[in-house]
């Protein structure tokens, strides 16, 4: 019996860590090329503002092609459940919204949440209801 890698949700600082070369950012390429990583659209419109906010109109443009490329999947869950899980996270811990969507996600999917914002996620981990791997 072959034991698969636990499935992995990207939030918006793990893939711009990995568009930047930074700390991780191999770990981040690992687990994509593994088919084995997702993030949900609203993190990835981050990681695009990202790229438009420091002024490289271009790199922006680039995010959505090269995401495709990698097999990276990209979850637009927005049902009622779904989004009452994310209402929830927000509330209890006072996190962005964003960071509750990849929160959420990875409660749906069982997964793995690979970040580096331990400012947002460092109680949550804490607490254990969500596994994080942390890339620095």
């Amino acid at each position: 019996m072959t034991s698969r890698a636990p499935a992995r949700v990207l939030d918006a600082c793990a893939l711009i860590a990995f568009f930047r070369a930074e700390q991780g950012w191999r770990r981040v390429a690992a687990s994509i090329r593994r088919g084995h990583a997702s993030i949900h659209a609203v993190n990835l419109c981050e990681v695009f503002y990202d790229a438009l906010r420091s002024g490289d109109d271009r790199r922006a443009d680039t995010v959505w092609g090269t995401v495709a490329r990698m097999g990276l999947v990209v979850h637009r869950d927005m049902d009622d459940a779904f989004l009452a899980a994310v209402g929830r996270w927000k509330v209890r811990h006072r996190i962005s919204l964003a960071d509750a969507f990849a929160l959420a996600l990875a409660e749906r999917l069982e997964a793995v949440l690979q970040t580096t914002d331990h400012s947002e996620f460092d109680p949550i981990d804490r607490e254990g209801e969500i596994r994080f791997e942390w890339l620095r």
